[in-house]
């Protein structure tokens, strides 16, 4: 019989009974802790894995006390209530010291650092009050949607959401990753009525923070709702969870993780947009094996789509036509005049990065997109700005213009020179003789074709990892002087020395 049942009783003579709320043994290490922390953020109690936690009536049955018991038997008041005269009244009072127990519980076993604690009825019952319906670690449960981590958080948490408790979803509707996160929810919770949905609107780069004053308005209605933001940014209230963008993952992945939903290929390829791109979108393509005439078709659809949270359709078929007439730099480099400046959307159109892109705007700015090695040359020798591991950018005028997009095309051109000519040499491995011979020779014409000469390949030559041989470099070498100029090295093959004959 528990404690509260025999509290209750009429019966005098009945010797009260501690109750110990057990709980799951928890999976962490000896030295972990919870700390309990008053409303003023000072320290209550510190449990470790073997404090055993008890609510204790005093002899007089005037007072309800929760102790934490340590291993060597010391004790230590966690919280101490009065107790009602009136039966209903020590109801309420059990009911509410029972969530707070499981409070405690869940916490411990979920691996929580902390938990902030009433100490008194009176703190107990505004405790209460402002408690959400779900107990789930919320903070616990954002760790686990970002690492896609199954996890029983996760499982407590959709088995809460079946027992009509109250949850707010705010989405922050200023791009299409969380639009499209948001209708994942609504189409996997359509059938709860307990879960609400408030569109937070805002345009493009304005984002939207926890302090926005529907927010706020709605928590304060509702302090027993769980919260979930989808794109909500800033410091977030309690009892919410803020499924954001980053840059592992977009919030559709996440919102499709959260849900157990298969995501759907344009699900897919918007997250992989989001994380990579144009690129990203024909890898997922690949995997699909899609035609890549309809891969580039969705991606472009997608990118159109996505720059609708920002631009007017007008805006966005000038800045499309510019990238289908792109033109081609000195060194062969493709490269778009934009009309105005959105990288964003110039990346989600442009599905090769390999052979490198310069979008410039005007005589202003030059942004290079391409391979990393290229962005870290232009930003460690030319002082590039880093704008992320394969992009770089500069800031110019007519009088340097034509200087920057130079520097970008003769570092993108010898740096793919060098890869292509090690995965080269590599494929020619095994390779009949005459293939290995032909695929030197078109490599060499198609990098002169490009404006890098015969002096020009022979001289990176020496950074190409497979030709620290010196004999083999200058094997290599020959061919290109053959393939290039008009003097062959190889002309001298078979020249017989005849012995030079002394006179008698």
């Amino acid at each position: 019989m528990g404690f509260f049942n025999k509290l209750f009783t009429d019966n005098d003579e009945i010797t009260v009974e501690v109750e110990e709320f057990n709980t799951p043994k928890p999976e962490y290490n000896e030295n972990d802790k919870l700390t309990l922390y008053s409303i003023s953020g000072e320290i209550v109690a510190e449990l470790m894995p073997d404090t055993r936690v008890s609510i204790v009536p005093s002899s007089d049955k005037k007072q309800s006390t929760i102790l934490a018991q340590f291993a060597d038997g010391t004790t230590t008041t966690i919280m101490s209530c009065d107790m009602p005269e009136e039966s209903s009244g020590r109801t309420e009072l059990q009911k509410m010291m029972d969530a707070f127990i499981s409070d405690i519980a869940r916490a411990r076993r979920n691996g929580s650092e902390g938990i902030r604690i009433p100490i008194n009825e009176y703190e107990l019952y505004a405790y209460i009050r402002n408690r959400p319906e779900i107990e789930v670690d919320l903070d616990k449960l954002e760790e686990m949607i970002n690492a896609h981590q199954k996890s029983s958080i996760l499982t407590d948490f959709a088995n809460d959401l079946r027992t009509n408790k109250r949850v707010d979803i705010y989405v922050a509707t200023n791009n299409i990753y969380n639009v499209e996160a948001a209708r994942i929810l609504r189409n996997s919770y359509e059938k709860f009525s307990n879960i609400h949905f408030f569109d937070i609107d805002a345009s493009y780069d304005v984002n939207i923070f926890w302090n926005n004053p529907t927010i706020v308005e709605n928590i304060r209605y509702a302090p027993d709702a769980v919260n979930v933001g989808i794109g909500v940014e800033g410091d977030k209230p309690p009892h919410t969870l803020s499924i954001t963008n980053d840059l592992e993952d977009s919030v559709i992945a996440k919102a499709a993780f959260v849900t157990n939903h298969p995501m759907n290929v344009r699900e897919e390829m918007l997250n992989a947009q989001y994380s990579s791109h144009a690129v990203g979108i024909m890898e997922i393509a690949k995997k699909r094996t899609m035609s890549k005439e309809v891969a580039r078709k969705v991606m472009r659809e997608l990118a159109i789509d996505e720059a609708k949270y920002r631009h007017s359709d007008s805006a966005i078929k000038q800045y499309v036509d510019a990238v289908n007439h792109a033109s081609f730099t000195e060194g062969h480099m493709r490269r778009i005049r934009a009309p105005f400046n959105d990288l964003n959307l110039a990346l989600n159109l442009c599905p090769d990065e390999k052979g490198g892109v310069l979008i410039e705007v005007g005589y202003e700015e030059i942004v290079f997109y391409g391979p990393e090695r290229a962005a870290k040359a232009l930003k460690d020798l030319h002082a590039w700005t880093d704008i992320s591991p394969n992009l770089a950018g500069q800031k110019t005028d007519k009088d340097s213009y034509y200087m920057h997009e130079k520097q970008a095309s003769e570092i993108t051109g010898k740096i793919i020179f060098i890869d292509e000519m090690s995965e080269v040499l590599q494929k020619n491995v095994g390779k009949s003789i005459s293939a290995a011979y032909k695929n030197v020779k078109n490599l060499a014409e198609h990098f002169n074709s490009i404006g890098m000469d015969a002096e020009m390949q022979i001289r990176m030559l020496h950074e190409v990892p497979e030709l620290a041989e010196d004999n083999y470099r200058k094997s290599i070498e020959n061919i290109i002087r053959e393939v290039l100029t008009k003097e062959s090295p190889f002309l001298n093959f078979g020249e017989i020395f005849s012995k030079k004959r002394t006179k008698s």
